[in-house]
């Protein structure tokens, strides 16, 4: 409970925590106090980005972003 604190800057707190997790896993980090704002890591599993009109799509297959955007990026671990 000592860890949960109001964040000054969403990037910094995720990689503060990165490191400290293990095993695999893609994450999309998002806070409210932060909305124009998103932190997405991976560890094994896929996560791929693309951009979309008015938004940038997040997802672990690739099917669920293709009928929304042409361009896709697959995150390597650590990106």
């Amino acid at each position: 409970a000592s860890e949960i604190r109001p964040p000054k800057n969403l990037l910094k707190e995720v990689l503060q925590i990165w490191p400290r997790l293990p095993g695999a896993y893609s994450i999309l980090g998002v806070c409210k106090d932060f909305p124009n704002e998103m932190v997405a890591f991976k560890n094994g599993p896929p996560l791929i980005v693309g951009p979309a009109p008015g938004a940038v799509l997040v997802a672990s297959d690739i099917q669920a972003i293709v009928p929304h955007t042409k361009k896709a990026v697959y995150l390597d671990d650590f990106d």
